[in-house]
């Protein structure tokens, strides 16, 4: 479970959530337009994550005083998968 996370707009919460993450390995198929894909465990490693919270999107909310310019910020998304 990753620690979670908060952006502020001034005093606004704008972004707030939290990320579980898992990495594993993928045994099957893929098909597209007839030609498939054979996928097997020794050579596929994959991650999926299941997040929630609030998130910049959707409906601007109505007008009011400006916010200040956004300073920015980095954002990296790394999952991981080791022998051991």
């Amino acid at each position: 479970l990753e620690k979670p996370h908060e952006m502020l707009t001034e005093r606004r919460v704008t972004l707030q959530a939290c990320r579980f993450a898992q990495v594993g390995t993928w045994e099957g198929w893929i098909d597209v337009d007839g030609e498939r894909l054979t996928v097997d465990r020794t050579s596929s490693v994959a991650s999926r994550d299941r997040s929630w919270g609030i998130r910049p999107i959707g409906e601007p909310e109505p007008a009011g005083r400006p916010d200040s310019a956004f300073q920015g910020m980095w954002w990296l998304y790394l999952p991981l998968a080791f022998d051991d």
